[in-house]
């Protein structure tokens, strides 16, 4: 049963792709019109297991059509941001938020996406998406989210 879902939201993120604009330019009313399309159309952000930095099913669904978007927007860049649950020391937290930022970059690259057109950080704990101390909380902050820029 997961594997259907997994399939069924692999084919809503790619149904755009081969009908993808090919005009290479920023064709929105600035960043914040881009990021809110791609993260609405593509989903900007993968989930981590705890204390983890490997891509789930679910996020490579995310990050192909993550990367088909890259390809039809030639010129766009991204800044790749990776997050860590309140556990853990904070430089514990800010190394594992990299490997997790560059775990997004290198299956973009994978995909395609070249290396220049994309950035790393790490924010570890400290800049929480979801706050408070909930497994739900917690759940939502391991992750990576994938932030599109025109230049």
């Amino acid at each position: 049963m997961k594997k259907i879902g997994v399939v069924l939201i692999l084919m809503t993120l790619l149904s755009g792709c081969s009908n993808a604009k090919k005009d290479g330019g920023c064709p929105f009313a600035g960043e914040n019109a881009m990021s809110a399309e791609f993260q609405k159309n593509r989903g900007d952000r993968v989930h981590f297991d705890l204390n983890k930095d490997h891509i789930r099913d679910e996020g490579a669904a995310i990050l192909d059509a993550q990367a088909c978007w890259f390809k039809s927007h030639p010129k766009a860049k991204a800044v790749i941001a990776g997050h860590c649950d309140d556990r853990g020391t904070t430089e514990y937290n800010l190394a594992l938020g990299e490997r997790r930022a560059n775990t997004v970059k290198k299956y973009l690259e994978s995909k395609g996406v070249e290396s220049e057109r994309l950035s790393t950080v790490s924010y570890g704990k400290d800049k929480p998406i979801v706050p408070g101390t909930s497994a739900a909380a917690r759940a939502q902050n391991r992750v990576g989210i994938t932030e599109p820029r025109c230049n």
